[in-house]
């Protein structure tokens, strides 16, 4: 088996090591490459002595850098790093992670006998051992509404998007997978003209299931594959973190995949919802 690995890292150098060295204990793998795509960095130089000095143990594993001059968002960066790859299967990763040494084989494995054209494995916390939330539904007027807006903290949220991990013991097919550990054919990403560029960051991963389950192609989530992510807080934290890119990405998502009369009210609050954020964050400063 043979996997190329792309990761796109932002302020990400003193977290890559960690996962380098847990990818090169990866065991039942022939050939692997990674590709780290840097985003316009602010800790870019270090990064780049941190990364000239690594090499993989597993002689039959590579490393591919690339170093962009601008940050063009996440899905722009996954799209560069993929066009490059040069094997068939494609796992996108976050920098923030750590696998255990059957991650990519199982998930691999798994994806093969499923004939799964995405597959996506299980996520933990890695202090808390809690499972984050990265196989969903597709995404509902309920949704727009209350799972990606703060009227969910006023009324009772959808319920329905995200589904229930912890009682999802077997491979099971589902409208979504989380980007943070995503596993794609390259004939299949190619066909859906990969991420889409219009998505700076949040609901790119989203954004490609639905368009991939349109194409009726094979969605599933693996719970046997796991790897541990460092982070997390960002999706517990979107309206303080990032919260432009946040808004932007809804905004855009619920235009391209709703009609107008649906959309445009939910727009609307959105862009209410924006500026009452901006507000609170003006007078916290002061």
């Amino acid at each position: 088996m043979s996997i190329s690995i792309v990761t796109v890292t932002y302020n990400s150098s003193e977290k890559i090591i960690p996962l380098l060295n847990t990818i090169d204990m990866q065991t039942g793998i022939d050939k692997l490459e990674i590709i780290i795509v840097d985003n316009n960095s602010p800790d870019v130089k270090k990064l780049k002595e941190i990364l000239s000095k690594y090499t993989f143990n597993n002689k039959k594993y590579s490393l591919v850098t690339k170093y962009r001059k601008k940050n063009l968002g996440f899905g722009c960066s996954y799209n560069y790093g993929a066009s490059i790859t040069k094997y068939q299967n494609i796992i996108f990763l976050n920098p923030d992670t750590k696998m255990i040494k059957t991650s990519i084989s199982t998930l691999l494995d798994h994806a093969k006998k499923n004939n799964a054209n995405i597959c996506g494995g299980k996520c933990l916390q890695i202090n808390t051992k809690n499972i984050h939330r990265t196989i969903f539904n597709e995404p509902t007027i309920n949704t727009m509404l209350f799972e990606y807006s703060n009227l969910g903290k006023l009324f009772r949220k959808s319920g329905n998007f995200y589904l229930n991990q912890k009682s999802i013991k077997k491979d099971t097919k589902v409208d979504g997978v989380g980007g943070a550990y995503f596993l794609i054919d390259k004939k299949s990403f190619i066909e859906l003209g990969g991420f889409d560029e219009n998505i700076f960051m949040y609901l790119e991963d989203v954004d490609i299931c639905i368009r991939a389950k349109k194409l009726s192609l094979s969605i599933v989530y693996c719970p046997h594959s796991t790897i541990y992510h460092i982070g997390g807080a960002s999706s517990n934290n979107k309206y303080h973190i990032a919260h432009k890119a946040w808004f932007d990405s809804r905004e855009y998502y619920v235009t391209k995949h709703f009609s107008p009369i649906v959309s445009i009210p939910i727009v609307i609050i959105y862009k209410i919802e924006r500026i009452l954020l901006n507000i609170r964050m003006k007078i916290s400063r002061v």
